[in-house]
Parts: C-alpha cells; sequence; structure tokens
C-alpha cells in the first residue's frame, strides 16, 4: 500500500504526465521566489559589513543558540511522537526520530513545512500506521504549530505595546492570518464542504471521511493534544531564544522584547510555502523589514539571517546521512534474499 493508493483513485498516464510537469513548474517557481528574494535582501546590504558582524561573533554565544536548536528539534520530534502513540504504542521516540531527521533533510528542498508533513506521513504509514492516522497525525501537529505560532505572535505584540504603526499592524495582520489558516487545518469539515460534487461521490469521498475520522478520534486523547499544545509553544519560544543567543554573540543592543518582537512574526512568514530551504528568501527579507524597527541596522539582521540557516543547514545533514545509512542498510538484506 502506497499514499497515491489511499489518498485517491488512480488516474490516467496522461493526467499523471501533466501533474508531473506541473510539479516540476511549481518547484521551479519556488526556487526562482527563493532565489529572486534572496538576491533582492543581499542588494540592500553591505556583503563586507555582514561578514565583519559575523567574524566578531562570540563563540560561546553560538554554541549556546545551536544547542538551542538542537533543544527546539528535539521538542518538535516529541511533540509529534504524543500523536503517534495513541496511533501505535510501541512506537518508541528513537523510532519517530529516525523517521523525521532523515526527513528534515529532504523537506529542506521542499515547500517549507508543506513536504516535510508528508514526507513524516510516509515514514509513519511505513512505520505501520494506516495512511488516515497517519495524515491526521502531521495534519494536527501543523495545526498546533500554527496556533502556537500565533499565540506567540499576539503576545509578542501585546509585550511590544510601545511600538506602533507599521510594526504593529504587520504582526497582528501575520498573526490573524496563522490563526485563519491553523483553524481551516483543524476543522476538515470545513474542506470536506468545501469539496465539488465529485469530491463528495465514490471513492475519494471516502478517503477523506477516514481522515476526517481518523483526525476526530482525537478528542479522545485529551492529555496527548494538551502536551502537544505545551510543546508547541515551548517549539516557538526556543526559537525566539536562539535568535537572542545569536543577538548576543553578534553583540547587538537588542533586548530580549525586541528580539521577541520581531521572530515569531518573521517565523510566521517563512512558514508560508512559497519558497524552499527553510524559508529562504522570506526570511531575510522579514529581518530586513522588522529588525531595523526595533534598531537592528539591515547587515546585522542578515547576519543573524545567515547563522539560523546555518544551524538548520549543520542540523539536517546529519539526518540526511543517516537516511543514506538506513536505507542501504535496508538494501542489503533485500539484495542477498535476492541472490
Amino acid at each position: 500500500m502506497n499514499l497515491r493508493e489511499d489518498l485517491g483513485p488512480p488516474s490516467q498516464p496522461g493526467g499523471a504526465n501533466q501533474r508531473t510537469t506541473g510539479s516540476r513548474w511549481v518547484r521551479f517557481a519556488r526556487l526562482a521566489i527563493s532565489a529572486l528574494l534572496l538576491a533582492w535582501a543581499w542588494n540592500r546590504v553591505d556583503p563586507n559589513s555582514v561578514s565583519r558582524t559575523m567574524l566578531r561573533a562570540d563563540p560561546r554565544w553560538l554554541l549556546a543558540s545551536f544547542g538551542v536548536l538542537l533543544a527546539e528539534r528535539l521538542v518538535t520530534i516529541a511533540k509529534w511522537w504524543l500523536l503517534l502513540r495513541p496511533l501505535e504504542p510501541s512506537l518508541t521516540f528513537r523510532q519517530v526520530l529516525g523517521i523525521y531527521w532523515p526527513n528534515n533533510f529532504l523537506g529542506f528542498f521542499l515547500p517549507t513545512g508543506v513536504g516535510l508533513d508528508l514526507l513524516n506521513a510516509r515514514g509513519a504509514v511505513r512505520s505501520g500506521i494506516g495512511i488516515a492516522p497517519a495524515m491526521s497525525s502531521v495534519t494536527l501537529d501543523r495545526a498546533m504549530s500554527l496556533f502556537a505560532l500565533g499565540a506567540v505572535v499576539l503576545f509578542s505584540l501585546l509585550l511590544t505595546t510601545r511600538f506602533m504603526g507599521e510594526l504593529t499592524g504587520f504582526v497582528l495582520g501575520i498573526a490573524i492570518l496563522f490563526m485563519i489558516v491553523a483553524t481551516l487545518m483543524s476543522k476538515p469539515g470545513i474542506v470536506l464542504a468545501a469539496c465539488t460534487s465529485e469530491l463528495r461521490s465514490g471513492s475519494v469521498h471516502r478517503r477523506l471521511r477516514r481522515f476526517h475520522v481518523a483526525l476526530m478520534s482525537y478528542r479522545a486523547h485529551w492529555l496527548a493534544l494538551l502536551l502537544n499544545a505545551g510543546l508547541s509553544l515551548t517549539m516557538q519560544l526556543l526559537r525566539v531564544l536562539e535568535v537572542v543567543f545569536i543577538s548576543h554573540a553578534l553583540g547587538l543592543n537588542a533586548s530580549v522584547r525586541d528580539v521577541a518582537a520581531v521572530v515569531p512574526a518573521a517565523n510566521a512568514l517563512s512558514a508560508l510555502p512559497f519558497s524552499v530551504a527553510a524559508g529562504t528568501g522570506l526570511r531575510e527579507n522579514a529581518y530586513l523589514y522588522l529588525f531595523p524597527q526595533v534598531g537592528v541596522g539591515a547587515d546585522d539582521a542578515i547576519a543573524i539571517s545567515v547563522i539560523v540557516l546555518a544551524w538548520v543547514v549543520a542540523w539536517i545533514i546529519p539526518g540526511g546521512l543517516w537516511g543514506v545509512v538506513k536505507r542501504r542498510s535496508s538494501q542489503g538484506p533485500q539484495s542477498r534474499s535476492g541472490q
């Protein structure tokens, strides 16, 4: 059984070829968007000044910021594991780590968030979980993360009431946008009601109903939902703390309150599935717009963004290597059995 078989009926070869061509164009468009946004961001700063800022960074604070990123990733994995346990109690944290970490490497090259969710769902299916429950777990986990992000954005707005005008409107707008998206994702009935008549009949509708039933079954697991919500908030706060430590490493004058006003809104923009490589391009431009509002220069803002991206790359590379080792070890017995 594979993901395509469960989520929809078989299609004609011509239609499959058209979708493949269309998906390639979509991937190319996202790469182009990331490249253009990144070029636009770097065109607005002095690369030499960015380099000097990074060279004077305090390695102790940099190491601490990387430690925060590791903690944030482990929390991210743990909160998904809590949603998987009601589906498969024997699934260990290490097994979930073995799904998420290699997929984090592959997801780096896919649309932000969405690509990783699909890869994780596929990994959960290979671990013995049904397709509809696996999809419901990643959907619910994503919705909880978006709710937490919206809550942190709103809290940062209240925390920084001295900032008015553009920053206030921008942060509030991002918060409202993500609360709406999270609400839609957490209410599959809304999605089902919006389906066309073709989708409301036949096998597609049955599969959507199975997904709906699997998602609603979590109402019986309120403790897992509560813990997931708490860890989702913790994850968002750790992302703020990471940038706080980076700003200290660079010797910037930004306070914790200043960073807390900027990072959640920038993370919200970076999470939009319009680019690849962990929101590259979106994050840089968000930092360039928001950090100067709290007194951080454009060159320093880009330096922060470079370090954030560098830590992401440092995290995903070992995961990618682990995935390669796992694949080779699984292919070894198969090749020997074939002989």
